[in-house]
């Protein structure tokens, strides 16, 4: 019911009230007229009171101010933290934003969550109804959300000075290497909303170190950095660093918890696989990156470009044949693409576990679909692959014989079957691959990536008795950082449940060899659900860390959060929101003055009422 029609009601309602007190007694006087108004008045409020009628125009209510309490701050000057400190203390209350969204007393002092999601405000605010008046530096996530805002809710962006800064973003190397050999590392650099000055970035590893000079960058600038970097080191885990460095102090960088990102690398004095192609192709291509990435195996490649010359992958450096051989002889794991008898019988030719993978010959029909995964050590791995999705594969040949078969082709989706894939429970375990176009599977993406990925992971699995590093798990993620959930692969389908030991040892900068200072440690347990490689424990802060678990330890690399890297402002100062806003009024019966003005009607009404000479 509106607020018009409940005084309405109520006036009428006083009328009828006063007309019944005066019917017998008309009033001719002036006085017994009055008397009469007043008790119309007095009855008509009375009533108001009892229907509590809604008193002056309806409004909204003051906006709440919410703060982004990120680190994105951070990038910015001190002077603009200050600012929407100030602007946030002249609220009774504060809504804080970030990680989560919580009332607070005040601003904090220092802004600490790591990341600046601000769909949880909106949900709330939308929720309450009330406008949202938001104080952030402009770099948000989910900056779509703030459509839900209510209406008349506002964004204030404050610190419009940026200061130059350049920062690590990304950083690629192989999680595994052997010792003596050159690794390539892949680092991304950009620039902040001010450009970046002249700088230069080094990248080490144990006692190699390389220095390669970059030069300014533009506003919101990005370059790429390949560094060639020989490995050396003790066997084991080591920290692989990324850092930005300067000669001049005058040109020190705005934020100096950018400049490093690291990364954990295996050294093994020996490849744990090696692989050997007579015919590289993209197929080669795509299960290196499954050796060195999944399986985090160091490994070793050679290819045959012409009779008789061999390269060594990666650095293609000349390689003799003596060597090659003797690598194959040496390796725990061997793959041998191409011509699998380049070097005699392949049972002789190696002592490790082999994977054979012929390819076909040019006049070979490319038109065999995977339709099915029989009963095999694959088929768990396999189970959910969608087969239609898939691209069809070339087909080698048919291997004779073998403890199983772990896929089935069909020519042109046709009744014509051939199964390519094959195992032998010898030791050491045999494998041949008689088809290739894998690569096809992933660069579809979709479907076809985890397709790929399951089925050379489960095969490399098998070739390792299915434990290709003693370790129950081994982190998944290569680039950590905080505030970040870290990611589990376990090495085992028979490892469910794992149990974790956490030990800060050391921040991102120091000496691996000055660590091991902080004693204290979390324990966990990690459950991996049936069907699922992967668990995830809390977010670390950033630092290293030594993971303890069932078959040994790793060293867990956690950068600075992802709030610090130059990002590109995600909203603008300015009025959002479209949902509705609660409108709220006073109502009667929160006004105490009009029960006084009842009291008072009825008094002088009966004051008039004796002069009048009515009872």
């Amino acid at each position: 019911m509106s607020g018009a029609a409940t005084w309405l009601i109520a006036a009428a309602a006083g009328m009828i009230l006063a007309a019944a007190s005066y019917v017998w007694a008309l009033p001719s006087s002036p006085a017994g007229i009055a008397a009469a108004a007043l008790r119309w008045l007095a009855a008509s409020l009375l009533v108001a009171l009892v229907l509590d009628a809604p008193v002056g125009r309806a409004g909204g209510e003051e906006p709440v101010i919410a703060l982004d309490a990120s680190r994105s701050w951070r990038t910015l000057p001190d002077e603009a933290w200050q600012s929407a400190r100030t602007a946030a203390a002249a609220a009774d209350s504060v809504l804080l934003f970030g990680d989560s969204v919580r009332t607070a007393d005040g601003p904090p002092l220092d802004p600490m969550d790591v990341s600046s999601s601000v769909a949880p405000l909106a949900d709330r605010a939308a929720a309450s109804g009330r406008p949202i008046r938001i104080l952030t530096d402009g770099h948000v996530s989910n900056a779509e959300a703030l459509a839900r805002l209510p209406r008349g809710s506002t964004v204030e962006v404050l610190g419009a000075d940026r200061q130059p800064d350049m920062a690590v973003v990304a950083l690629e190397a192989p999680p595994a290497a052997v010792s003596g050999d050159t690794i390539n590392v892949r680092v991304a650099i950009a620039a902040g909303s001010a450009g970046a000055p002249e700088r230069s970035l080094a990248v080490q590893l144990g006692s190699s170190r390389a220095l390669v000079r970059l030069q300014p960058m533009s506003e919101f600038g990005e370059n790429e950095v390949v560094v060639r970097l020989p490995v050396s080191g003790a066997d084991g885990e080591h920290v692989l660093l990324a850092s930005l460095v300067t000669d001049d102090s005058f040109l020190a960088d705005g934020v100096p918890a950018n400049d490093t990102l690291g990364v954990a690398i295996g050294i093994s004095p020996a490849a744990g696989a090696v692989l050997v192609s007579t015919s590289p192709d993209y197929d080669v291509r795509g299960l290196l990156a499954v050796l060195r990435g999944t399986s985090q195996l160091p490994t070793r490649a050679y290819l045959r470009v012409t009779q008789g010359a061999w390269r060594e992958e990666g650095s293609f450096a000349p390689v003799a044949e003596a060597a090659v051989r003797a690598a194959v002889r040496a390796a725990p794991l061997v793959v041998l693409h191409g011509d699998t008898t380049v070097f005699g019988r392949p049972a002789e030719a190696s002592r490790g576990a082999l994977l054979l993978m012929p390819v076909p010959t040019g006049d070979a029909p490319r038109e065999w679909y995977p339709v099915g995964s029989p009963v095999s050590p694959l088929s768990a791995a396999l189970s959910g692959v969608p087969w239609d999705s898939l691209a069809p594969l070339s087909l080698a040949g048919a291997p004779s014989g073998g403890s199983w078969r772990g896929l089935e082709l069909a020519r042109n989706r046709g009744a014509q079957r051939a199964s390519p894939v094959a195992g032998w429970e010898t030791q050491p375990r045999r494998a041949v691959v008689a088809a290739s176009g894998f690569w096809r599977w992933e660069f579809r993406g979709g479907e076809g990536v985890n397709a790929y990925g399951s089925f050379w992971g489960a095969l490399l699995d098998w070739l390792s008795a299915e434990r290709v590093d003693p370790r129950a798990m081994v982190p998944d993620e290569p680039v950590m950082r905080a505030g970040e959930p870290v990611a589990w692969r376990r090495t085992s389908a028979a490892d469910s449940t794992v149990q974790l030991t956490l030990r800060r040892i050391g921040s991102l900068s120091v000496d691996q060899q000055a660590l091991e200072s902080d004693t204290s440690a979390s324990s966990l347990s990690l459950e991996f659900l049936p069907g699922e490689s992967v668990a995830t424990s809390p977010p670390l802060s950033a630092g290293r860390w030594r993971a303890q678990m069932n078959g040994g330890s790793a060293i867990v690399v956690v950068n600075p959060a992802r709030e610090l890297l130059p990002l590109r402002p995600t909203v603008t100062s300015g009025e959002v929101g479209a949902a509705p806003v609660v409108q709220t009024r006073r109502s009667a019966r929160s006004i105490g003055w009009l029960y006084l003005l009842v009291v008072a009607f009825l008094c002088t009404e009966w004051l008039l009422r004796r002069r009048s000479g009515l009872r």
